[in-house]
């Protein structure tokens, strides 16, 4: 699947007989997924109950439907059942250039069109029926005269055999496993398309959250310390850099002092490469999301320090519990 740079909206079709449950399907789904709408399609059929002019359909007599087509306002049409039907090309336009997703009950001649002018933006969903019985009973059940339902099943087997041509295939032969099933294509193709365009944009994608490394360096039972939002030392994380380097980098450059992997303190074993950290911070603010591996950095040595940092004892300073912990354990054992 391709997503072409003005175009990323999609259009789910549903294609299937009369009678095989889409409009149940649709209404499933769109109430689970946001900004999926159902495209109201032009029709000179009359209203049926539960239908709302604008949502499902645009309810048409057949001269407004014919000025349509001469103004080549719709996308495509057929005559299905002796009515018109067709597809308004200003919606599905604004809509694949706006992003938006729409989902649509198109019959197949018309599904196979669209497909052919958005090969991009259109998946084809067939829905199938469990059989041609359960066909003529939900027809039966929403009203349907006898000489209509006779009429509509004139074109179920063209209908079915072109289910191979469609990208998913669902058996509705239980309606709730058959609308969870739609509801995973409609989830996963939207997935695909923030792949796509992340693959198709011109830069990078931004870097979901920053992250810095700090260390906690300590003598004895003082903390290097100072008054400001960066009390510790602290760095951004280079590219390719682990943290815990990142770490004594950090002080040696906001404390002149040089130091070495020895120097940290820890209760785990590297992995691989990686030191872990002692703690984890975690900030949002507006400059976006940004987390600090924390590292205890023990000198063997109480050293002068540069102006504006201050040897603290630990009681004064708010250090993390797991900090706390591995600086009491770390004394203990000493």
């Amino acid at each position: 699947m391709t997503v072409a740079p003005t175009h990323t909206g999609m259009l789910f079709i549903l294609v299937a007989p009369a009678g095989a449950g889409k409009n149940a399907l649709m209404n499933r789904v769109i109430a689970r997924v946001p900004g999926l709408r159902q495209l109201p399609t032009a029709t000179t059929r009359g209203i049926r109950e539960g239908e709302m002019e604008g949502r499902e359909h645009l309810f048409v007599t057949e001269s407004q439907f014919l000025d349509m087509l001469r103004q080549d306002q719709l996308l495509e049409h057929q005559v299905v059942h002796g009515r018109y039907y067709g597809v308004p090309r200003a919606t599905v336009e604004k809509a694949m250039e706006a992003g938006e997703d729409l989902i649509a009950d198109i019959e197949y001649l018309g599904a196979s069109f669209i497909r052919n002018e958005y090969p991009n933006n259109v998946v084809l969903i067939f829905v199938q029926p469990p059989s041609v019985a359960a066909l003529i009973e939900r027809m039966r059940q929403r009203g349907d005269k006898e000489s209509e339902i006779g009429r509509r099943l004139l074109r179920v087997p063209a209908e079915l055999a072109f289910a191979p041509q469609c990208d998913y295939l669902i058996y509705n032969d239980d309606l709730d496993r058959a609308a969870e099933t739609l509801y995973a294509i409609v989830v996963a193709t939207r997935s695909k398309r923030d792949i796509m365009r992340l693959r198709q944009a011109s830069t990078p994608p931004p870097t979901p959250f920053h992250m810095q490394a700090a260390a906690i360096v300590v003598h004895g039972d003082e903390v290097v310390y100072r008054d400001q939002p960066q009390r510790f030392p602290t760095v951004a994380v280079a590219t390719g850099e682990t943290p815990d380097l990142a770490a004594l980098r950090a002080v040696r450059a906001e404390l002149k002092i040089e130091t070495s992997a020895e120097y940290l303190v820890h209760d785990e074993a590297r992995d691989g490469d990686l030191l872990p950290p002692v703690s984890v911070d975690f900030v949002r603010d507006a400059n976006g999301e940004q987390v600090t591996m924390i590292y205890v950095c023990r000198l063997p040595n109480r050293v002068d320090l540069p102006d504006g940092w201050h040897w603290v004892p630990q009681s004064q300073v708010s250090l993390p519990p797991q900090v706390q912990e591995l600086l009491a354990t770390s004394i203990a054992s000493n």
